[in-house]
C-alpha cells in the first residue's frame, strides 16, 4: 500500500491531494511428475489494485504565464515547447514590447485561470489467471503437450470485464538424434472478440553434426507460425490517464523464420545466419 506526497512544484501548491493505492498479487505453482513418462504443471495467480484520489480543499484560482517556441497549434516534432515560466509582471512587460522576445518565440498564458475543486475519483482492476500443462513423453524421445488457460480482467466498479479460454496442444518429433519437428496450435475464445485459432510448426537439424575439422558443424532450422494479440484491459475501457476504446481490433501477426548455423575450424568460430518475414495487421 502507498499514498503519493501530492503535488510538489509547478505553480501555486495544489492543497488537499490525496492519492492512495492497494496493490495484491500473489503465485501458485504445481508440479507433479508421477511416472518418467508423464509431467503436470499448474501455476494460479491473483492481481488487484485499488486507487482513491480525491481533492479535499478548494483552491484559489490563478494563472500561468509562460514564453513558448515552436509552431503554435502544430502536432510533435513542431509543437511548442515550454522555454520558461513567468511572473504577471514580467508576462505584461513582455506583452506591451514582444519585439524584446527572441525570434521564434511566444507568449501564452491560461485564459481563464487554473482552479480546482473537491471531488474523488475511484477506479479498480482485478485479474485472476490459471494456467495447466501436461507433458507426455512417448517412444522415449517424443513429446506431446497439451494445456489450457484462462484470464478474467474486470474493473468491479464499472462493471467491465472479459474473459479468455484459451486451449493448446504441442506435439515434438525427434528423428535420428539429429532432426526435430514441432507442429502446434492454440485455440484463443475470447468474450469480446470471440474465436481465434493460431497455429505453428517448425523444424531443424544438424545436416552435419558436431565434429573435429575446418567445418565443424552445421544446424539449419526454420519456422512458421500465426499469432494474435488481443487488446490490454485499459486499452477497451480506459483508466485514469486513457480513454477506452471497445472499437479496437486485435492485433495479428503471420512469421516466418529460417537460417543457417556453422561452426568452424573445431568449434572455435561461430556463424550464424537468420532470415525474418514478419507481417503484422
Amino acid at each position: 500500500r502507498g499514498r503519493a506526497v501530492g503535488q510538489t512544484a509547478y505553480g501555486p501548491a495544489d492543497r488537499g491531494t490525496r492519492q492512495d493505492t492497494e496493490d495484491l498479487s500473489w503465485h501458485l505453482r504445481f508440479n507433479h511428475t508421477p511416472s518418467a513418462a508423464v509431467h503436470h504443471a499448474a501455476t494460479v495467480t491473483y492481481f488487484r489494485w485499488n486507487q482513491l484520489s480525491a481533492n479535499l480543499i478548494t483552491d484559489p484560482t490563478f494563472n500561468v504565464h509562460a514564453v513558448l517556441d515552436g509552431e503554435p497549434g502544430a502536432r510533435f516534432p513542431n509543437s511548442p515547447r515550454l522555454v520558461r515560466l513567468l511572473d504577471e509582471t514580467s508576462f505584461l512587460g513582455l506583452v506591451a514590447d514582444p519585439a524584446s522576445l527572441p525570434t521564434g518565440h511566444f507568449l501564452a498564458t491560461t485564459p481563464f485561470g487554473v482552479s480546482d475543486f473537491p471531488g474523488s475519483f475511484k477506479s479498480a482492476f482485478r485479474r485472476p489467471s490459471l494456467r495447466y500443462q501436461m507433458d507426455l513423453t512417448w517412444l522415449n524421445d517424443q513429446v506431446f503437450s497439451v494445456g489450457y488457460e484462462y484470464s478474467r480482467e474486470s474493473d468491479p466498479l464499472q462493471d467491465f470485464r472479459v474473459d479468455d479460454h484459451a486451449y493448446f496442444a504441442q506435439q515434438r518429433f525427434t528423428m535420428a538424434d539429429h532432426w526435430s519437428v514441432t507442429l502446434g496450435g492454440r485455440t484463443d475464445h475470447h468474450s469480446h472478440y470471440g474465436t481465434e485459432f493460431s497455429p505453428k510448426i517448425s523444424a531443424g537439424g544438424y545436416p552435419l553434426p558436431f565434429r573435429s575439422g575446418p567445418l565443424s558443424s552445421m544446424k539449419v532450422f526454420t519456422s512458421i507460425g500465426k499469432g494474435i494479440k488481443n487488446p490490454v484491459f485499459a486499452e477497451l475501457f480506459g483508466s485514469v490517464f486513457v480513454d477506452g476504446n471497445p472499437d479496437l481490433q486485435p492485433e495479428r501477426a503471420r512469421t516466418i523464420v529460417g537460417g543457417l548455423e556453422v561452426t568452424l575450424d573445431n568449434q572455435r568460430w561461430l556463424g550464424h545466419v537468420t532470415y525474418s518475414d514478419n507481417s503484422y495487421t
